[in-house]
Order: C-alpha cells, then sequence, then structure tokens
C-alpha cells in the first residue's frame, strides 16, 4: 500500500481549534514526527523514512504541495533532539514542550541542519555585517554557512517569502536547497556536436 500524503494537517488542525505544530507530526504522512528528520526549504518537516517512501513511488509527479522535492537533496537532514513530547536546543540545553500552544520559533542551519532558537541565532547573525551572503559558524557544530541559509521552521507567510526568494536564487546558481549541486543538463546542440567529434575520432 503506497504513503498516505498529508495534504491538509494544517488546515485540521485550525478547524479543530488547535495550533499546528510542526514538531508533533510528519507534514507528509501525519504520523508522529521521529528522527531521522529532514525538512525542505519551506521549513516543513518529515519523517525520513516517509519521504524516502515517497520518492521511490515517484509521489512527487501528482503532488502539488510536497511536488518541488524531487530527490533527497531538496531536503535538509536535521540535527535535532526530539525525546517523546520533549524538544531540546542544543545550544542553550533548555528543553520545550512541542505539545504547547505556546512554543518559541525554532531555526535551523544549511548545510549542517543543526536546530536551535531562532532568537539565538539571529543574535549571531547580528554581529556578522549585513547581507545574504555574510558568512559565520554555526554556534553548534562550526560549520560555516551564509546568513541567507537560515531556515525557519513553520515559517509564517512573511518568512515563507523570503525562504521562496532565497530557493529561486540558489536554482539560478544551480543548487539545491541542501546546497548539493543540480545536474545540468546538455543542451540538443551540444549533444549533437558531442556525437559528430565522437563519430570523427571513429574513423581512421
Amino acid at each position: 500500500m503506497g504513503l498516505i500524503v498529508n495534504f491538509y494537517a494544517s488546515d485540521k488542525a485550525k478547524e479543530k481549534g488547535k495550533t499546528f505544530n510542526a514538531f508533533t507530526v510528519c507534514a507528509l504522512s501525519n504520523e508522529k514526527l521521529n528522527p531521522p528528520v529532514v525538512s525542505d526549504y519551506r521549513g516543513q518537516l518529515f519523517n525520513k523514512d516517509s519521504l524516502l517512501e515517497f520518492l521511490l513511488n515517484k509521489e512527487y509527479l501528482k503532488n502539488e504541495r510536497f511536488g518541488h522535492i524531487t530527490s533527497l537533496k531538496d531536503v535538509v537532514q536535521l540535527n535535532i533532539k526530539l525525546d517523546g513530547n520533549k524538544l531540546k536546543c542544543e545550544l542553550t540545553s533548555s528543553e520545550y514542550d512541542i505539545t504547547s500552544t505556546v512554543l518559541p520559533k525554532f531555526a535551523y542551519v544549511v548545510p549542517c541542519g543543526c536546530v536551535m532558537l531562532k532568537k539565538n541565532l539571529l543574535s549571531l547573525l547580528s554581529s556578522t555585517k549585513p547581507g545574504e551572503y555574510a558568512i559565520t559558524r554555526c554556534p553548534i557544530c562550526n560549520t560555516e554557512f551564509f546568513s541567507r541559509d537560515v531556515i525557519e521552521i513553520e515559517p509564517d507567510e512573511d518568512e515563507l517569502r523570503i525562504l521562496e526568494k532565497r530557493m529561486k536564487l540558489l536554482e539560478t546558481e544551480g543548487l539545491h536547497h541542501s546546497l548539493k549541486a543540480r545536474k545540468r543538463r546538455k543542451s540538443v546542440s551540444g549533444e549533437k556536436s558531442a556525437k559528430r567529434s565522437k563519430s570523427k575520432s571513429a574513423k581512421p
């Protein structure tokens, strides 16, 4: 039986009068979120196993909401500490109840995937030069990253617009959300010239 994709998890939660919490369920399958956890450029969280099944079945070909995920290069595996209903910020060692309706904003860094309180990351970035390409180091693992590569988990509409802009910029640079390179497609004229050169070299 194929994966049952969860299209309207957040909408259903709102209808029931509950605040949808990205840390409680996989955005794709609606199953309990359990490590290993991965995230896309929109800050949505997925169980890696569910996403692998989604990719193997090529569900992205007929799925509008998650159609932008066509390989594991489109997600980042998170360094996240989830234990039952507890979420731990590795930077401050503070623990938070993920079922709470008052949960502070979290974010993660690309490419390392370290998750921490967003306010702590913003505080770190405030000491660097302004701009999308300002370089700093992850306070957890010391990996270098650009200021643009901070992804808010469960972003609001304004933040999502910023993340969409970032993704378009990455596409022009030939990069996936994970910052891994996209495969370059050969042009038709390039393929023809390559075939001609091969045929010429094959002649005695």
